[in-house]
């Protein structure tokens, strides 16, 4: 192919096709790395659009004794519509422009919809177009998401349904961590601010009476209906809904403990991490039942997760995300003896990673009193 001198473009029969045009497939080579030749492009005033479909792949081994070669390549095969699906959605949307799509439903936004394109079509981007895809992403999240904690948010969503094809050793996730995240700076000013919300939150604790949560305790575990049987469940462990409902393995460990594995997040070697907890109010035995019949009978949708949620602010006057708050601090007064530090044995029992005392000291805004 023969690129044009003037725009870098591809130049047939006297007119100049853009590189990203979808109706054809184009090649191009070099004796550089890619990298050097798109600076030599921005070099030269050529604006590179969001909107094209570019693959740069640099070749590891000489072909041919060309050494250092690198490609520039995009393939429209009609016989891959079903598979970029999501990979010209993302790359139909400017950047450069306020987004907007047509025929959404009234409480849908243009975020949400992106969102929902995403998670429904993440499982058939092709292998090879998972980096790019992940960086697109990133990209649009900036502009979708100005606030750094609900971009976080977003990303870690995208993360969750990755999982679901990939462990989180695998090297598509890994590939995912490194190229769609927030900056180190974010991060730190999120770490930062939620210093700063604990401290105020201790300030100003929120205070439970420990005869009345164990009555209602006692009250849930007579009940027959599913969703107060998983509050109850979240209410007695101290487990996240989704280590409820699907994550955490449990085995028998005492008379009034259960061993944990499979906690939810740990990655890496820490996956393997496992910790042993008290139960209130139920033997091991017991609660392992309750866990069966939870799984049995619950679908983790959003309407049950809002059944769960009106439930909990009618049954405790809290959100649902205090009730592993509530199980620390009541399984200390049960079960700890009084020589042991509330922070230590909270970072003990709930799994926190060794050196991570800070999370615990989060799980003090909440107060249970005699």
């Amino acid at each position: 192919m023969k690129i044009c001198s003037k725009c870098f473009q591809y130049e047939h029969d006297g007119s100049c096709i853009p590189i990203s045009h979808p109706e054809i497939t184009i090649t191009f080579k070099a004796n550089l790395p890619y990298s050097v030749f798109l600076t030599i492009m921005r070099n030269s005033g050529v604006k590179i659009k969001e909107s094209c479909y570019m693959i740069f792949d640099e070749i590891e081994s000489p072909r041919n004794n060309d050494d250092n070669v690198s490609e520039l390549s995009w393939s429209s095969d009609s016989s891959d519509d079903d598979q970029d699906i999501l990979m010209k959605f993302l790359f139909s949307i400017d950047l450069t422009k306020e987004i907007h799509f047509d025929n959404l439903s009234p409480r849908q936004t243009s975020a949400s919809h992106i969102k929902n394109m995403i998670l429904t079509h993440l499982k058939d981007v092709k292998h090879h177009h998972l980096k790019l895809v992940f960086q697109t992403i990133e990209k649009i999240g900036e502009v979708i998401y100005p606030k750094s904690s609900t971009r976080d948010v977003f990303y870690t969503n995208v993360r969750n349904e990755l999982k679901k094809q990939y462990p989180i050793e695998s090297p598509e996730y890994i590939l995912c961590l490194d190229n769609m995240k927030i900056t180190r700076d974010e991060r730190k000013e999120l770490q930062t601010n939620y210093v700063k919300k604990v401290k105020e939150r201790n300030k100003q604790q929120i205070q439970f009476n420990q005869n009345e949560i164990l009555d209602k305790i006692k009250e849930l575990k007579d009940g027959e209906d599913i969703v107060e049987r998983f509050i109850l469940g979240l209410l007695i462990s101290g487990c996240r809904p989704c280590e409820l409902l699907h994550k955490n393995t449990f085995e028998v460990h005492s008379e009034t403990e259960v061993k944990i594995s499979n906690l939810a997040k740990k990655r890496g070697l820490k996956n393997s991490q496992t910790c042993i907890r008290p139960i209130i109010d139920l033997s091991p035995e017991q609660f392992i039942e309750l866990v069966n019949e939870i799984r049995d009978q619950v679908e983790n949708t959003k309407n049950f997760n809002k059944k769960v949620a009106r439930r909990t602010k009618k049954l405790l006057d809290c959100s649902p995300c205090v009730l592993r708050k509530l199980y620390g601090n009541l399984a200390y007064q049960l079960f700890c003896s009084d020589n042991v530090n509330q922070n230590v044995y909270l970072s003990e029992i709930l799994g926190h990673d060794e050196n991570d005392l800070q999370t615990s000291f989060s799980y003090s805004t909440v107060r249970i009193t005699p």
